[in-house]
């Protein structure tokens, strides 16, 4: 039985896509979780899903964590977070649909917790063609590294 794609689906799958890029950017997230050269090692954070392993296993758990993804779409507010190894330790990734006045629907929001970066993915049309969008908390695009 095929099912429409309604506009929540919709939202659920762009906002699924919309995180592979930033996945994609965190640094090294399969490391070794020694920090500094030291033998100390530094305790796993709390966080809902917990990135590590080759492309294949990440993959898997992504996979694996629908229905925890799916859970901060259909509850604008809630908060899920993402943990990943970096070269100088872990790092909490928070994602949650907001509502606010940056777009007339619930969109995404990921809040590095290391760094404090905050981006709103807003998505929408540019012509013909769908668009996705990382801005601020103030609606202006956020620029990296050119």
């Amino acid at each position: 039985m095929k099912t429409k794609l309604n506009r929540r689906k919709f939202l659920n799958l762009v906002g699924s896509i919309a995180l592979l890029p930033i996945l994609n950017s965190c640094s090294n997230p399969v490391v070794s979780s020694i920090i500094n050269n030291s033998k100390r090692y530094q305790p796993r954070p709390n966080a809902d899903i917990f990135i590590e392993g080759d492309n294949e296993n990440i993959a898997m758990k992504l996979k694996n964590s629908y229905q925890k993804l799916k859970s901060i779409a259909d509850n604008p507010g809630k908060e899920l977070k993402i943990a990943y190894e970096t070269n100088s330790g872990y790092a909490v990734l928070r994602m949650s649909f907001v509502k606010d006045n940056l777009a007339d629907y619930p969109h995404l929001k990921i809040i590095n917790d290391r760094t404090g970066e905050k981006a709103n993915i807003l998505w929408g049309m540019k012509g013909l063609h769908p668009s996705i969008k990382f801005v601020d908390d103030n609606g202006k695009i956020i620029t990296k590294n050119g």
